[in-house]
């Protein structure tokens, strides 16, 4: 099966960051379950994929693409039919178009179920 693209949108101070450190510890046996959190590319968060919105905020959309096409092919020659993205980025106004025409693309051009799970902040 082609694995499925999760983008974990979360807003800061939501909880995201123990979500990240949680998948982060444990990376191997999520893979071994068929879920690949991967590693960050860089940045200051390695436990969330931080750098990787950077990529769009900074309007390197290809780039994304591209990155993405990678881990698509690191899931599955891993047998993982999931793939767990998450970083507060993806929650940001600047980033909502371009995360969109990624999810899109991924959708059309790669052929791959995307969900995007949103967490909000209670009142």
């Amino acid at each position: 099966m082609a694995p499925r693209f999760v983008f974990h949108v979360g807003p800061y101070k939501t909880g995201t960051t123990s979500v990240q450190l949680a998948l982060q510890a444990a990376r191997d046996r999520l893979a071994q379950d068929g879920v690949l959190y991967p590693e960050s590319i860089a940045g200051e968060h390695p436990e969330s994929h931080a750098a990787e919105t950077r990529l769009l905020a900074n309007g390197r959309e290809h780039d994304f693409r591209r990155l993405l096409e990678e881990v698509d092919g690191r899931a599955e020659s891993l047998g993982c039919d999931t793939v767990f993205l998450s970083s507060e980025g993806f929650s940001g106004q600047r980033l909502r178009g371009s995360l969109w025409r990624a999810v899109r693309w991924v959708r059309r051009r790669m052929r791959r179920e995307c969900r995007r799970l949103y967490v909000r902040r209670g009142t």
